[in-house]
């Protein structure tokens, strides 16, 4: 059976890709989820930071599309290596589902078997990644697992997408949790969708990241890795959040929860 999937969009800040510093990055202006920072047990003293020069999808699971922050976070780190990259790729960003916490848990590792530390610049960002913890984490692994699922990128129970509609209004509105405005287009086109979760994913869905902005809803993570279409009925919806409604319970004991997402795509 297809795994159903939606992942965010990660802010970015062009010309703040890569550092080597003592502390978190002053000199970028905003300091988001978009923002790893790695200190090595053999120079503890530097923390590497990588960052996203474009917005970049939260789909820590793939290593090879340029476009996954798992690609970007891997490629910058390597860029800012202290005393210059090495051969290979030092970090790995991998999600593996955990029934346990009916999540996509996060692990960080290095691949040359160098003992580190994860470091975040705020508790956001650790905890978008499903890290509990910023800039004090103790002792030295060289691999560690988030403890909770990551907030932007969801495994659905499922997902279906109804058949597309062109719009010539532009649509707004106000979230209900009140977390942002979405964006409307005078042109686009317009996916009525509905996701199913389980009843204890509700406090990272209600997070917002895969909520507001853009997001993919992907209805065969892994597999076609198409839009969709007419002849791809079962793909992904690339696009922006512009209404999110219809938030109920389902199942003999409602422990399902079931909401209704429109996904516009500009034209």
């Amino acid at each position: 059976m297809a795994q159903a999937t939606l992942s965010s969009y990660v802010y970015a800040e062009p010309g703040y890709e890569a550092k080597s510093g003592v502390a978190a990055p002053a000199s970028a202006p905003f300091q988001g989820v978009h923002t790893i920072g790695i200190r090595e047990q053999g120079t503890p003293a530097i923390t590497t930071w990588a960052r996203l020069s474009v917005p970049t999808r939260a789909d820590f699971g793939n290593s090879t599309d340029p476009t996954s922050i798992n690609y970007v976070w891997t490629h910058s780190l390597l860029l800012a290596y202290p005393g210059g990259p090495p051969s290979g790729d030092p970090y790995q960003f991998v999600v593996s589902y955990n029934p346990a916490v009916v999540g996509y848990q996060l692990q960080i590792s290095n691949l040359l078997g160098h003992n580190f530390i994860p470091v975040f610049p705020n508790q956001s960002a650790a905890s978008f990644t499903g890290f509990t913890q910023w800039l004090s984490m103790t002792g030295w692994n060289y691999s560690w697992t988030g403890a909770s699922p990551t907030l932007g990128f969801m495994n659905l129970v499922g997902a279906t997408v109804h058949p597309p509609e062109e719009m010539s209004k532009v649509t707004m509105n106000r979230y209900r949790h009140g977390r942002s405005f979405p964006v409307g287009w005078q042109a686009s086109t317009v996916h009525r969708c509905t996701i199913w979760i389980r009843k204890v994913q509700a406090g990272a869905l209600m997070a917002g990241y895969c909520l507001t902005g853009r997001v993919r809803l992907d209805q065969d993570y892994g597999g076609s890795g198409v839009p969709y279409g007419p002849t791809a009925l079962n793909g992904y919806v690339d696009g922006y959040v512009v209404n999110c409604t219809n938030l109920r319970a389902y199942g003999a004991s409602e422990d399902f929860l079931q909401m209704d997402l429109t996904i516009a795509v500009p034209r």
